[in-house]
């Protein structure tokens, strides 16, 4: 597993006997982390603008520059890489080649993506408390709201998206056909962010600085970050040359 903290700009690894240690450091304010299908990690710079990518190999190098405030990432099936800038109020499309251009403008602050295998994209959009759903067309629609400041969002093997509505401190589940359930209400500190682990375990990333998952109906504390240091929560293939415990 892979958390980035923002304000220390570090990205930890853990490892699955629960060992921690610091994989990249020196960032200006890391976020979002996605992996493509070959294994490479992208993290989400928003300090510094830009898209890092960690290739298995061990190589770093800037992937994308010249955004303003990036939060999130994802990819799609074909490869292509989608980010939201959440103060031009944009969504990018990033070939795998590098090259850019602008998925979806005009958003009110744009945050999590996710895609599905049918070449749909959500985007939450904090501002305007909606999850929007761009069809594989390109046609856009309200896939939900009435939300209070959502910001990750993440789709499980069902296609069931799951929600961290911010303000509220709820996490909702919305079923493929729009209709929305309380998966756990009251999270211990605002979520900022969400990952899946084996297709079922939810982990969520507070702006406490907790890193809790759900089981069973109940919220386990996983670690906890310096308080207000934002943890965005990932798991991915990558294999890290050096263990945790060296």
């Amino acid at each position: 597993m892979y958390v980035s903290d923002f304000d220390s700009g570090v990205i930890y690894e853990y490892e699955k006997n629960g060992a921690k240690c610091t994989f990249a450091s020196g960032l200006g304010g890391p976020e979002g982390i996605v992996f493509d299908k070959s294994g490479n990690m992208f993290v989400v710079d928003r300090g510094d603008g830009v898209i890092h990518e960690f290739q298995v190999t061990g190589t770093q190098t800037v992937f994308a520059s010249g955004l303003f405030a990036p939060q999130f990432a994802a990819f799609d099936q074909a490869g292509n890489l989608f980010v939201s800038d959440s103060a031009p109020g944009n969504v990018y499309e990033f070939a795998p080649d590098g090259s850019r251009k602008t998925f979806a403008t005009g958003l009110d602050g744009p945050s999590g993506l996710a895609a599905d295998a049918y070449g749909n994209l959500f985007v939450a959009v904090s501002g305007a408390n909606q999850i929007l759903k761009y069809r594989h067309e390109r046609t856009k629609v309200v896939f939900a709201s009435g939300l209070d400041f959502p910001t990750a969002i993440v789709l499980d093997r069902r296609n069931h998206l799951f929600v961290a509505d911010n303000a509220s401190q709820n996490i909702y589940e919305f079923l493929p056909n729009g209709d929305r359930q309380l998966y756990f209400g009251g999270t211990s500190g605002n979520p900022e962010s969400l990952s899946l682990v084996s297709g079922n375990i939810l982990f969520m990333g507070s702006q406490n600085g907790g890193i809790f998952y759900y089981l069973s109906g109940q919220q386990v504390k996983f670690d906890q970050l310096e308080i207000a240091n934002i943890p965005t929560v990932r798991f991915g293939p990558y294999f890290s040359p050096k263990s945790c415990s060296g």
